[in-house]
């Protein structure tokens, strides 16, 4: 029975999954109601409980840590000894909390034998079962889960190596792909700005040339094409100012103190007519709800915060052409003060995610010149701060 437990072990897929495992091993293995796994924290030598049989022992799933030297658990792994006991509240070796006492008293199973999971003689954590109060714990039994517990820990420290060096692993995958995307769109915006540049000289040669001629047709049929051709250029202009917002490298310095939530109202209140798609009865909307948290104020300039905080907004709006819900939510944690905008519209493909941010990208039909969430991520970036799209779980965009 020791050989088919022990064969079992190394064929977990998960560390909670292996613990459990385990636990129902070596409860099988001394026929006892109940065991726990616990591994040990090396600095504090607290013990956090990893997983629980499948028995009838619920006293077993309370109190997930230990402190050092708290239960028999506590006991084996500073002695580094088998601690077998036919009673748990009578045993002057065991310190339970008044808690405990109450919950083992009244599971009934006082009896317990905890053992230390030993790696090349280090404690990496304890296994403890528990049986009917009175149970006697033969040499037999502790020479079995002695040789368990030792294959066991083997078990449980290759399982907690392979899953710290998985998660080595994909920080530096994400890293690693986080500064790919980083790199890329610099490389866009430095691109972005020597072409605005030379654009913009082109544009005012022409408005320059159009201004002088434009007097001099007044009357003839080649006035209305020259100002045609003026309103074309300002609009060019204005779609260069707005790409340039992208590029642009220089970061916010000295700036007022000021409350994001503030910034969103603004923002919102602009946004607040185009949420109204259509007329009469066949006009569609968009409701928005704005869940608004606490913020500490951060440093910055309002009318720029709000014009990317509308582009934002404007893409969720338009993501939802047949009306639908915008949730904006804001809160703060320790460094940054955040602002999530969820749309409720078709979602978003891995290859528009990753191409978002790019000047002139969209997935919209239309007008729409693919400049909204690339120049507002321009404008977060001046401040420090940061942009990210993503599918919103279920559906639409966040």
């Amino acid at each position: 029975r020791l050989a088919a437990v022990s064969r079992s072990v190394p064929h977990s897929l998960t560390f909670a999954e292996l613990g459990r495992q385990i636990a129902d091993g070596i409860a099988g293995l001394l026929d006892a109601r109940g065991a726990a796994v616990y591994r040990l924290d090396p600095e504090t030598w607290d013990l956090a409980r990893i997983a629980v049989s499948s028995g009838r022992d619920a006293s077993l799933r309370a109190d997930p840590v230990l402190p050092r030297g708290a239960g028999i658990e506590g006991v084996a792994a500073a002695t580094r000894q088998p601690v077998p006991t036919g009673d748990l509240l009578e045993d002057p070796r065991v310190v339970l909390s008044p808690e405990e006492r109450q919950r083992v008293s009244t599971s009934g199973c006082a009896a317990a034998l905890a053992l230390p999971l030993l790696v090349q003689g280090r404690v990496v954590g304890a296994l403890a079962a528990r049986d009917r109060t009175g149970r006697s714990w033969s040499a037999e039994d502790i020479a079995l889960a002695r040789a368990f517990a030792d294959q066991a820990a083997v078990a449980l420290e290759n399982s907690h190596l392979y899953q710290t060096l998985q998660s080595a692993l994909d920080d530096v995958r994400s890293g690693q792909q986080e500064l790919i995307e980083t790199e890329r769109l610099r490389a866009i915006a430095s691109l972005t700005d020597g072409v605005t540049d030379y654009v913009r000289q082109v544009l005012q040669m022409i408005m320059g040339k159009v201004q002088v001629v434009l007097p001099q047709l007044e009357g003839t049929p080649g006035h209305e094409q020259l100002a045609t051709i003026k309103t074309t250029v300002k609009e060019a202009a204005k779609v260069l100012k707005r790409l340039q917002s992208f590029a642009e490298v220089r970061t916010v310095g000295a700036a007022p103190p000021l409350d994001f939530n503030e910034v969103v109202r603004a923002a919102l209140d602009a946004t607040r007519p185009c949420c109204t798609i259509g007329d009469g009865a066949d006009a569609r909307h968009v409701e928005v709800c704005f869940d608004c948290g606490a913020l500490p104020p951060v440093a910055g300039e309002a009318s720029v915060l709000i014009e990317a905080m509308t582009g934002v907004l404007m893409n969720a709006i338009e993501a939802q052409p047949e009306g639908g819900a915008i949730t904006v939510k804001t809160w703060a944690d320790a460094a940054h003060v955040l602002c999530t905008v969820r749309d409720d519209g078709a979602g978003i493909t891995p290859d528009a995610q990753r191409r978002a941010l790019e000047p002139f990208f969209t997935t919209k039909a239309g007008e729409h010149k693919g400049l909204g969430l690339n120049v507002a991520y321009g404008l977060l970036r001046r401040h420090g701060g940061d942009l990210e799209i993503a599918p919103a779980p279920g559906q639409g965009t966040v």
